[in-house]
């Protein structure tokens, strides 16, 4: 096995080879093949509710009223249209953004830093998962397409 560049390169340390990295966004791609080879398996459809496997996302509270950000305007959230479906989340149309922890919830407590603590207070990935459901939506399930 050849390993090949540095674990700190300002500092000439080269790689060991039991460095971990972080793979940010390119887990979105593995996860859309290891979910479509299971959709060819048949085990699932793309127009399946997201909340057919993550019950939670039953309880999506509702969609930001576009165009506001004062925390009064917030509330009460429009309804969702429809579920969030499984073709939403691969197509990145479900609805679901960084940019909620932008926005201010009503009584004048910030969404964001709420959100964000929540989010980053969860000690396993079911809680961190119904955590994201719980958060309003920025837009309609299947009507804006959003990477952000």
């Amino acid at each position: 096995h050849h390993l090949a560049g540095h674990k700190n390169k300002t500092e000439g340390i080269p790689m060991a080879g039991n460095e971990t990295f972080s793979m940010m966004s390119c887990t979105k791609i593995v996860t859309a093949v290891a979910c479509m080879q299971l959709f060819e398996r048949g085990l699932w459809n793309l127009d399946d509710p997201v909340s057919r496997f993550i019950p939670s996302f039953k309880s999506v509270p509702g969609v930001i009223v576009p165009g506001t950000t004062d925390e009064k305007s917030l509330r009460p959230l429009q309804p969702l249209n429809r579920s969030i479906t499984m073709r939403d989340v691969l197509t990145h149309t479900a609805g679901l953004s960084y940019s909620i922890m932008t926005h201010k919830s009503d009584g004048g407590k910030n969404l964001a830093q709420a959100s964000y603590a929540a989010v980053h207070k969860a000690k396993t990935l079911e809680e961190l998962v119904d955590t994201v459901a719980s958060l309003p939506l920025i837009a309609q399930p299947g009507e804006t397409w959003n990477y952000r």
